[in-house]
């Protein structure tokens, strides 16, 4: 039984049970820094957790979990009874493992989805540098990324084309406004010169 904010287990810490919610439910988070978490679910009843670290060879806990409802409630299963329990009964076996790869699968889907975000941060800090390099850049940058996409669309109804399919599009449209990217790397007195460039100075351009 566990008071609301309570933790439960603690990432990095030796897996030795499984829990099973029985009544309330709980959150499943990572530590980023000594301040942020980031959520991973929440668990309702009937949901399990620590199972990873069971069917790892360390048995270490990838991950925290606390109560968010009070009073909650969890069955355990201990490694013991665990290993036991595959080794007795095949049909509970096989069942568990389905149950295991779903939460796999989702966690995949999970991370895939941090990293796509991640990438698409990445690519608008490097496209709000451009812009504070120069101005004029911001708007143009909106257009460059909107007329992408339309040109991506319509080049996709032609022949030849047959690659290019909605990633493709999403990726070209969030990519393309790091053309002018090159700007970061000029220096300000020639990229904002308001006159006509010297030779010297296209070299550097």
């Amino acid at each position: 039984k566990f008071n609301k904010d309570e933790v439960i287990m603690k990432e990095g810490d030796r897996g030795d049970k499984l829990f099973i919610v029985a009544e309330g439910s709980v959150e499943v988070f990572q530590k980023l820094d000594l301040h942020i978490n980031r959520t991973i679910r929440e668990l309702k009843k009937s949901e399990h957790f620590g199972e990873l670290a069971l069917l790892s060879s360390e048995n270490i806990r990838s991950a925290s979990v606390k109560a968010i409802e009070e009073p909650t409630i969890c069955l355990t299963l201990s490694l013991v009874n665990f290993e036991a329990l595959i080794r007795s009964d095949p049909d509970i076996a096989l069942k568990m493992s389905y149950k295991f790869c779903e939460r796999d699968h989702d966690n995949l889907q999970l991370l895939k989805s941090d990293l796509g975000n991640a990438f698409k941060s990445i690519i608008e800090s490097l496209g709000a540098i451009a812009e504070y390099k120069d101005p004029e850049t911001g708007s143009h940058l909106n257009r460059v990324s909107a007329f992408t996409r339309e040109l991506a669309l319509a080049l996709k109804e032609k022949p030849g084309f047959e690659f290019i399919n909605e990633h493709f599009i999403e990726l070209i449209e969030l990519s393309s406004p790091l053309h002018d990217i090159g700007k970061v790397g000029v220096p300000d007195h020639i990229l904002l010169k308001p006159g006509k460039l010297t030779p010297d100075e296209w070299i550097i351009m």
